[in-house]
């Protein structure tokens, strides 16, 4: 699915299968979705908001110019979330917290991470953070980047 200009919005949506969704300046937002196949969304100068979603298959994310926000996101799957020029707000439900192994870089930014969490927190780059958690629970991954934009994980 393509758009150049208007906006995107799963809901309660089971994307089982391969999905890509592509926009320029739109935003793309899940809401009360299910994630078993292998999902793409591509945006420019978009936001992308995935709001109780539940992500059991692959999940690729990326905007350019676009911020990234994440509520009650439950991952036992691979996620990867990417954005060149905006903020990553992520609020994961405790059992993705505990079971996932986590990657969060962010180049230009601030990355907070709440100390029950675990994990590492360390300087990367000259002004970037970097966090790193492993888990003994299985292959579930959550990959964040940004170039020039700060990360909260809540």
């Amino acid at each position: 699915m393509n758009t150049t200009d208007g906006n995107v919005l799963l809901s309660r949506v089971t994307a089982d299968d391969s999905l890509q969704i592509t926009t320029r300046y739109g935003d793309i937002s899940t809401d009360h979705t299910v994630i078993s196949g292998t999902v793409r969304f591509d945006t420019s100068d978009g936001n992308v908001s995935l709001n109780s979603t539940d992500i059991s298959g692959s999940l690729q994310s990326t905007t350019r110019y676009g911020d990234v926000n994440a509520s009650l996101l439950t991952i036992s799957g691979k996620t990867k979330l990417k954005t060149s020029g905006g903020n990553i707000s992520l609020k994961l439900d405790d059992k993705s917290l505990r079971h996932l192994n986590i990657s969060m870089t962010t180049e230009y930014g601030s990355l907070s991470v709440p100390e029950y969490a675990g994990g590492s927190k360390r300087r990367y780059k000259e002004y970037g953070h970097r966090y790193d958690k492993s888990s003994d629970a299985g292959s579930a991954c959550l990959n964040v980047i940004t170039s020039d934009g700060d990360i909260c994980l809540r």
